[in-house]
């Protein structure tokens, strides 16, 4: 077999990982020496009509292909099956060596970007349990060498025997008799979902984007030395009045559109063409991406909580997004510890989730509803947030013409808006799963198996007390904290001590 001889012996990426080296080179030194570029012409154009600085040009495109003929020469990488290990090496003069270890492995990753794509190149990338970052990049392999490179690599972190037979397909077009194809997402629902959700978190990045836009323009105007003479002038002065209308009406589009191109960036693009599958393992191969494509394995063992969300409209389009929250080994891994699947239809909410824990998760289960504290705990603080805002405008004699009217609508809707979040409020279990539901316009649901509980706990406030409710806090090694409040003590106390009893087990 290839993986039993190839992969044991030093060797390099694909010929044409060449120009991708060079590609990479490039991009480094242009983003390390952009702002003196960019300065050096903001001060000296003429010089880019001299044919020094066009001589210079060329010399550092050569020393690009150089340095990106040696880091590429010098690339090699090597299974080690006796020490159990991933060996990178690469260096000329300054030599490294990478060593991983099968147990540390956490994801094997086959992706392809457009340069790769267009070289008909996969890159395979190692996650691994020690670092904040990917150590190990091969960017540039065939893909039959991708797939039987990661068809070795997840042998040997499973555990499973080298000596069993693979089938010839590539999981990089999973179809084949090994493993079925459990969901395929069209690309119509993920557009949808980019569209129609998470449209406050798109609104937060794009509020981000121009604080940091306006902190590299301030950084500009320092390093190119523009006095407040070369800003401030009469023309500019005129120009901005004038504009004012136009420049609110394209802000106002702007905080309206941004949102939704963001989710698409973060949705469409990402998780286009999305397919899952299970192989004989167990383990879902996810295959994604547009710009980028991924494929890559999550063991379902490491899965400690899914949740499933949508907000009304895409409910009604019978849609939702789906996370999986994964079990990592190190802090730094925590933004990868999250598999989203965007754009999953409600019908194949169980089958994934029977997926990822192998037992069915509405089975048998009893439903457990809040107590009035609920509602009450949340109108009390509904209320002083209320007064405090009372009490700030009467304390800087704001015209209170309008206040009243203002705290009468204000009150009966979110008064409103906390009934229906009390009635959409409930907990669900049965013998292996506890299910929590809530949201009135962002409905959510979260799944815990019982087995991935770390810790328990019941608390108790002096207003709980005397209405006989108490809290249920659980965590998992995820460092997932999931609470339910105020629901009986009795029946807290009960589910309490199943819990305890299945964690201690």
């Amino acid at each position: 077999m290839l993986e039993d001889q190839s992969f044991n012996t030093p060797q390099r990426l694909n010929s044409l990982g060449y120009l991708i080296n060079i590609a990479k080179t490039s991009v480094k030194i242009i983003k390390q020496f952009f702002f003196l570029i960019a300065y050096m012409i903001y001060k000296y154009r003429d010089i880019l009509y001299s044919k020094y600085v066009w001589l210079i040009i060329v010399g550092l495109l050569l020393l690009v292909a150089i340095i990106a003929f040696i880091n590429f020469r010098t690339f090699k990488y090597y299974v080690d099956q006796e020490a159990e290990e991933f060996v990178v090496q690469k260096g000329l003069i300054s030599k490294s060596k990478v060593v991983i270890k099968f147990a540390n492995i956490l994801q094997v990753n086959i992706t392809q970007n457009v340069v790769q794509k267009v070289l008909s190149l996969y890159g395979l990338t190692l996650d691994t349990a020690g670092s904040d970052k990917v150590e190990v990049d091969l960017y540039a392999l065939d893909g039959f060498h991708a797939t039987e490179l990661k068809k070795l690599l997840l042998s040997k972190i499973h555990g499973e025997s080298q000596g069993r037979p693979y089938e010839d397909k590539e999981i990089l077009t999973p179809k084949a008799s090994s493993e079925i194809t459990v969901l395929s997402l069209p690309s119509k629902n993920i557009l949808l979902v980019s569209l129609f959700s998470n449209y406050r978190q798109g609104l937060a990045l794009f509020v981000a984007f121009l604080g940091t836009m306006f902190q590299h323009l301030k950084d500009a105007i320092e390093t190119f030395d523009l006095s407040d003479e070369d800003i401030n002038t009469a023309a500019v002065e005129e120009f901005a009045v004038g504009s004012m209308v136009v420049f609110i009406f394209l802000m106002a589009c702007g905080l309206i559109s941004i949102p939704f191109i963001i989710n698409i960036f973060r949705y469409y693009i990402k998780y286009y063409n999305f397919t899952i599958v299970k192989n004989a393992s167990g383990n879902f191969s996810m295959q994604y991406g547009l710009a980028n494509k991924v494929n890559t394995i999550f063991n379902s063992e490491k899965i400690q909580v899914i949740t499933f969300k949508r907000n009304q409209i895409v409910k009604r389009l019978g849609l939702g997004i789906l996370s999986l929250k994964q079990l990592v080994r190190n802090d730094s891994k925590e933004d990868k510890s999250t598999v989203e699947m965007p754009g999953i239809a409600f019908s194949d909410r169980d089958q994934v989730y029977e997926m990822a824990f192998n037992d069915a998760v509405f089975q048998e289960y009893q439903i457990l509803k809040p107590k009035i504290g609920l509602l009450i705990n949340r109108l009390l603080k509904m209320i002083g947030v209320f007064v405090a805002i009372y009490l700030i405008i009467i304390f800087f004699e704001v015209d209170n013409s309008l206040l009243y009217p203002f705290l009468g609508i204000g009150i009966m809707v979110i008064t409103l808006y906390n009934y229906l979040y009390y009635a959409s409020y409930r907990l669900l279990y049965n013998d292996n799963f506890l299910i929590k539901r809530d949201g009135v316009w962002n409905e959510k649901e979260i799944v815990i198996p019982m087995t991935r509980l770390q810790s328990v706990e019941v608390s108790q406030t002096i207003f709980q007390k005397t209405s006989g409710t108490a809290n249920l806090h659980l965590s998992t090694a995820a460092s997932e904290q999931i609470q339910f409040i105020f629901f009986a003590q009795e029946q807290v106390n009960q589910l309490s001590n199943y819990l305890l009893f299945i964690v201690e087990k």
